[in-house]
């Protein structure tokens, strides 16, 4: 996968105790799932869990039986590349985790983009692909002083406005696992920080945003890397 270009929105603090220190914990493995259309998915790779999904999935949205295998497969990556087992679990809630580790993971999915974000903190991640939005799902998602800035913010700016305060939401769910409750216009993230970073692929443009569990106040802040996996064989 070719980016044109990996921009970087100013990290957002939404937490009473800030970190301090720059010690790098999370990695956010970015794979093209346009690499998977044309090789076909190879399901005997897949875990029990994600083949399940995948083949539940496969006559009724096609597109994201392949976009839920490309995460699957993703995982399992980043499990190997940190030296663990990829063996995942469940809680009551259905927040995926790694069975024998205490590291942390998070998918998410959009269009031709799979994310995974592994980590020793709880966070959650999530991809969107920027588009036009009616103003009934805008409402939907934003109180009402995030309506206000969306409509102040320069038209062109809308759409990345909105997508912002959606990925944050979604992603503070995510970390959460605790599944959404109730509409994301009356969620209110606390005791988190974000990190949002638009990727450009080809005319498409991306929205990625992760959401991590604040610490301490004398935990030292989070540091991120990213790397765009071509191969999912480690």
């Amino acid at each position: 996968m070719r980016w044109r270009c990996l921009k970087t929105a100013k990290t957002t603090e939404k937490s009473d105790k800030k970190a301090n220190g720059t010690d790098e914990r999370m990695i956010i493995y970015l794979y093209d799932v346009t690499n998977l259309k044309k090789s076909g998915v190879p399901t005997e790779r897949l875990s029990a869990r994600g083949k399940e999904k995948f083949e539940r999935l496969l006559k009724s949205a096609p597109t994201k039986a392949v976009q839920s295998a490309a995460g699957d497969l993703l995982v399992s990556y980043a499990a190997k590349k940190a030296g663990i087992s990829s063996e995942i679990a469940e809680t009551e809630f259905g927040k995926p985790y790694f069975l024998k580790s205490d590291l942390f993971f998070s998918v998410s999915h959009s269009k031709d983009i799979v994310v995974v974000g592994i980590s020793e903190r709880e966070h959650g991640v999530d991809v969107e692909l920027l588009r036009e939005i009616d103003d009934k799902t805008v409402r939907a998602v934003v109180n009402p002083l995030e309506y206000l800035k969306y409509l102040q913010a320069d038209e062109n700016e809308r759409i990345k406005t909105f997508f912002r305060e959606f990925t944050e939401k979604e992603s503070y769910v995510k970390m959460l696992g605790t599944g959404i409750r109730e509409r994301l216009s009356k969620i209110e993230p606390t005791g988190v920080s974000f990190l949002t970073k638009y990727l450009f692929k080809e005319s498409d443009v991306y929205c990625l945003t992760v959401c991590v569990k604040a610490q301490g106040e004398n935990e030292e802040r989070e540091k991120f890397s990213f790397e765009v996996v071509k191969d999912l064989n480690c």
